[in-house]
């Protein structure tokens, strides 16, 4: 059906995309200047966004931001009649043996209207419908600059999480600061982080506590070096968002205190997001 055809394009697009940008931040990491690892960050709030415009359906966007059925209707009609044409255009350039020239310049007329009627739209949206319009359209990414002088407080860090190909990233920007590091990936992370929450779960109180402080390990103390910002607003990335960080353990506590484990809540205050580049709209 079309609607599996469309989930399965969306996904292997999302895939492709992914492998883009995870190449890219290690290309711009390896390099290791400044400018390279601001382009390394705006890969990562770029793929988050395109996560996020991916999964968020027309109807929850009309919710979120009570935007008319029949005007949400018509700019959905619009962009898929001109993903349509756009289609059809490239479709005949690329026929070898049946070009039909005519047929070429015909689907670019309604491309141009579509296109012109699109962008009547837009500006309606920019105007009177901003958050519809960032959700959808603004393709403007945060940098780590915009972020220092609009978004922190003084005793605030931004602490984003990526992961490209077999790796781990994490940004980490205050207000005086951005780095850039390369996390260990063990192979069973995610494992770890289903068992952390299981043992959570049953109460299981060892397991907890040997996993908090694992966890802790490979993907806070890391960071905890790196800024002594102690209100940090957190943006994981995939399974890293089944990870509740306020009970991850700075020290591995015994089977009998439990009510003095050095849990993270104890000294910082945690606040997620979905990207910098939305907390900035």
């Amino acid at each position: 059906s079309k609607e599996i055809d469309d989930h399965t394009y969306n996904n292997s697009l999302s895939e492709v995309l992914n492998e883009v940008n995870g190449f890219g931040i290690k290309l711009n990491i390896k390099m290791g200047s400044s400018i390279a690892n601001e382009n390394a960050f705006l890969f990562s709030e770029l793929n988050k966004s395109l996560i996020l415009r991916k999964n968020s359906s027309e109807q929850l966007a009309r919710q979120l931001i009570q935007l008319s059925d029949d005007l949400a209707t018509s700019d959905k009609e619009l962009r898929q009649k001109i993903s349509f044409y756009h289609s059809k255009v490239m479709e005949e350039k690329t026929s070898v043996e049946n070009f039909d020239s005519i047929k070429v310049s015909q689907y670019e007329a309604i491309l141009f209207d579509l296109k012109r009627k699109q962008d009547e739209y837009i500006s309606l949206f920019e105007s009177d419908y901003p958050q519809y319009y960032n959700l959808k359209y603004n393709t403007t990414m945060a940098k780590s600059e915009t972020i220092q002088k609009e978004l922190l407080s003084d005793e605030q860090a931004l602490v984003e999480y990526f992961f490209a190909e077999s790796s781990l990233y994490v940004f980490v920007i205050d207000r005086n600061n951005f780095t850039v590091k390369e996390l260990p990936l063990p192979d069973n992370l995610e494992e770890d982080i289903k068992l952390f929450n299981s043992a959570i779960r049953v109460s299981d109180q060892e397991a907890y506590s040997n996993l908090a402080f694992r966890l802790y390990n490979l993907v806070f103390k890391p960071v905890a070096e790196l800024t002594n910002r102690k209100n940090l607003i957190v943006i994981p990335d995939g399974y890293l968002w089944q990870i509740n960080f306020d009970l991850l353990l700075s020290k591995e506590g015994s089977k009998s205190d439990y009510r003095h484990y050095q849990y993270l809540i104890k000294d910082y205050n945690f606040s997620y997001a979905y990207s910098a580049t939305l907390l900035l709209q």
